[in-house]
C-alpha cells in the first residue's frame, strides 16, 4: 500500500455566538489526537464582533495538554461592527495525554457578542513523510519594529534540487502599541534565496491596529520552484513601514511550514503577483489549476490572495471552488475574509480545505474573490493556489516518468504526458 500523509479536517459552516466576557468558549474541536504524536496546524476562520470599539479574542485551546495552543491568540478590535475577517495560526504541537482534539474558541468583549461564522482547520500528521520533504520552523522572541525589514523565522534547504517546487505557509504574529492611522501599521513579507540571488520580498502584508492591546496575525501562501540546485533560503520579515519613534509595534511570533510538492503522487500549482484589477462586485477568478488523481482520494488545497483596499472598512469576499462548488462549505460565497483597517492596508484572503477526488477524473479548482464596495477599482494580487494529494510519490509505480511495472502515469505540475492509471 502506498505511503501518504494522515490529516483532520475540522470545519464549521454555521454561526456560533457567544456573549460570556469572563473567558472562552469553544466554538468548534477536532477528533481525538493521539498522545505523543506531533501534529501540524494549518488555521483560517471568519470571526466577527458586535461593536467596532471593543476588543474581542479568540484562540486555539490543545485539550490534550490542557493549555493555549502558544501564540494562537487573535486580539482584536473589529473594523467594522458585525462584518467578519480572519483569524489565521500555523504551529506545530505534541498531543499530550489528557485526551479529546485541538479547540477553536472565542471571548466576547463584556456586554457585547463574538461570533465565528466559519471554521476550517487542518491538522496534518506528517509520521510517513521523509524528514527532508517537509518543515515547520517557528519563533517567539518578542522584539520592537524598526522601519526596516528584519528577519524573524528562517530556514535553509541546503541540496534543493533545480525544478522541485516548495509550498510555503508563512505566518505572523504582531502586538500594536501605535493605533489612528495607516502610518502605524507592521508589516510582513517572504524573502527567498535562489542560488544566492535574493528576489523580491513578497507576498507583503501590512494592517495597523484598532485598540493598543490587539495582537494581530497574518497568513499567506506561496508556492516556489527551486531555479539552482543547491542552498536555497526562506525568511519571514516584519517592520514598521512607518516608524513611530516613541511606541513601535512589536513582533510576537512567526512560522514557516513547507511542503515539498514533488513528495506526493500528484500536484499542481500556480503564483501569480501581479494585480488584478476589480471594478465591480462580482466574483473574479484569480486562480486556477487542474488536479487529476492517480488514485481515489483526499487532495488538499490552500490558497490566499492580498488586497489593498484603499479605504477604511472595505472589505474582500474570497472563495475556493472544486468543480463549482466552494469547499468547505459555502459560507465563504457571502461573509468577508477581510476588512480594511485604513488606506494603506495590504491585506491577505488565506484558504485552507479539502476534498476526496475520483481515479483519473479531473477536477478544476478556483481561487476567487470579489469586493464588498466598488466605488473605486481596487486591486488583488499575489494570487497563489495549490492542491495535492495525500498519497506520497516514494512507493509509486512510476517516478519523474521511470517505470517500475507496466503502466505510466507521469506526476506533478507540468508533467501530464502520456497519462495511464496504475492497474
Amino acid at each position: 500500500m502506498a505511503k501518504k500523509i494522515n490529516y483532520i479536517h475540522t470545519t464549521l459552516g454555521t454561526e456560533v455566538a457567544t456573549t460570556d466576557s469572563s473567558g472562552f468558549n469553544e466554538v468548534v474541536e477536532s477528533s481525538a489526537l493521539t498522545a505523543g504524536k506531533t501534529y501540524y496546524v494549518v488555521c483560517h476562520a471568519l470571526v466577527e464582533g458586535s461593536n467596532a470599539n471593543s476588543v474581542f479574542e479568540w484562540r486555539l485551546l490543545d485539550n490534550t495538554n490542557t493549555a493555549q495552543l502558544a501564540d494562537s491568540v487573535l486580539i482584536k478590535e473589529p473594523r467594522a461592527a458585525n462584518e467578519t475577517d480572519s483569524y489565521t495560526f500555523v504551529g506545530k504541537f505534541t498531543a499530550g495525554g489528557d485526551g479529546g482534539g485541538l479547540e477553536f474558541q472565542q471571548k466576547a468583549a463584556a456586554s457585547q457578542t463574538v461570533r465565528t461564522q466559519y471554521v476550517s482547520m487542518m491538522i496534518f500528521d506528517l509520521t510517513n513523510m521523509r524528514s527532508d520533504d517537509y518543515f515547520l520552523v517557528s519563533d517567539s522572541t518578542a522584539t520592537e519594529h524598526t522601519d526596516s525589514y528584519v528577519n524573524r523565522v528562517s530556514k535553509t534547504v541546503s541540496r534543493a534540487n533545480a525544478g522541485d517546487e516548495w509550498l510555503i505557509f508563512a505566518w505572523g504574529s504582531f502586538s500594536m502599541d501605535s493605533t489612528g492611522g495607516s502610518g502605524k501599521s507592521a508589516a510582513m513579507a517572504l524573502a527567498f534565496t535562489d542560488g544566492g540571488a535574493t528576489a523580491t520580498a513578497e507576498p507583503d502584508v501590512q494592517e495597523y491596529g484598532g485598540d493598543l492591546t490587539d495582537v494581530l496575525a497574518h497568513m499567506f501562501t506561496r508556492t516556489f520552484t527551486v531555479g539552482t540546485s543547491g542552498e536555497i533560503i526562506w525568511n519571514l520579515q516584519s517592520k514598521d513601514p512607518s516608524l513611530h519613534s516613541s511606541t513601535p509595534n512589536d513582533y510576537e511570533a512567526g512560522a514557516l511550514f513547507g511542503l515539498r510538492l514533488n513528495a506526493f503522487a500528484d500536484f499542481e500549482s500556480v503564483y501569480t503577483s501581479g494585480a488584478n484589477a476589480h471594478a465591480d462586485t462580482n466574483f473574479e477568478e484569480e486562480a486556477t489549476v487542474s488536479i487529476t488523481p492517480s488514485q481515489a482520494g483526499p487532495v488538499i488545497v490552500a490558497g490566499s490572495v492580498l488586497h489593498t483596499p484603499g479605504r477604511h472598512s472595505r472589505g474582500l469576499i474570497s472563495r475556493v471552488q472544486v468543480d463549482g462548488s466552494t469547499t468547505p462549505n459555502a459560507v465563504p460565497d457571502s461573509q468577508r475574509s477581510n476588512t480594511s483597517s485604513g488606506t494603506n492596508t495590504v491585506l491577505s484572503s488565506p484558504h485552507i480545505s479539502s476534498f476526496t477526488g475520483a481515479r483519473g477524473v479531473a477536477n478544476t479548482i478556483d481561487l476567487d474573490s470579489k469586493l464588498t464596495d466598488d466605488s473605486v477599482s481596487q486591486n488583488v494580487t499575489n494570487r497563489s493556489l495549490a492542491a495535492f494529494s495525500t498519497e506520497l510519490d516514494y512507493d509509486s509505480p512510476t517516478v519523474t516518468g521511470k517505470m517500475r511495472r507496466p503502466g505510466m502515469y507521469r506526476r506533478g505540475n507540468g508533467r501530464t504526458t502520456a497519462k495511464r492509471l496504475r492497474r
